[in-house]
């Protein structure tokens, strides 16, 4: 009877051992699920605050107005290319007051890309009525490059004639790019990146098409004369 007993003790142990193990992982389980949908939700709600500044900040502005967007004293860092205006704020190790693109930050970059160039009066000038067909070409495929990686924050109300008229494939993705910007994913604009730069390489001459396919691979390791 003893041994009965003891058996029994030892069996309704194991047996309240396994009920507050099985209740205790299920409250883990519990609370991993609500953390996750709480971290979810912190995300959504981050990207809809995002979304809800970058609606803020759109406007045309002047090129006056533009050089306040530096990076300087925890500032945006904006960038115009033709007369479109670049967020390029997420990256200030390319485009910060001290990094190697910085002396675009809050400026007409148009004559600076095309020509590839950190001259500062190749900033100071405006125009690119005077580029070659290699230097136009140059230019769109930095536009391309940051309408994939960048959103728009407006267009410069004092465009120089010859800087604010893009090439048609151009014109036609900003168009795309300004009328969409809020909906589509970051996996959404590379396609369409990659859509435009298929078209791209279709229609060009051998030299574009190698020129294009170097600068892809990595814009930001170009060796800009200097």
């Amino acid at each position: 009877v003893r041994y009965r007993r003891k058996m029994d003790s030892i069996t309704w142990a194991l047996l309240g051992l396994a009920v507050v193990l099985g209740i205790v992982s299920w409250v883990r389980s519990y609370l991993r699920e609500k953390e996750e949908e709480r971290r979810i939700k912190q995300e959504i709600e981050m990207e809809k605050k995002k979304a809800e500044e970058r609606k803020l900040l759109y406007r045309d502005m002047s090129t006056e107005e533009l050089r306040e967007y530096d990076g300087t004293d925890d500032k945006p860092i904006f960038l115009a290319a033709r007369d479109m205006i670049f967020d390029v704020t997420t990256n200030p190790d390319s485009y910060g007051p001290d990094a190697g693109y910085g002396l675009f930050a809050g400026r007409d970059a148009s004559r600076g890309l095309g020509k590839m160039s950190l001259e500062e009066e190749d900033c100071d000038v405006r125009h690119i009525k005077d580029f070659s067909k290699y230097e136009t070409e140059t230019l769109d495929q930095w536009i391309m490059m940051f309408l994939s990686k960048y959103p728009i924050v407006g267009r410069l109300k004092d465009a120089i004639n010859g800087s604010a008229c893009p090439t048609p494939a151009v014109a036609a993705l900003h168009a795309i790019a300004t009328l969409l910007l809020h909906a589509f994913s970051v996996r959404t604009w590379m396609n369409i990146y990659k859509w435009c730069l298929g078209t791209y390489q279709t229609n060009g001459n051998d030299r574009s098409k190698q020129s294009w396919r170097r600068e892809n691979r990595d814009l930001s390791s170009i060796n800009l004369n200097k």
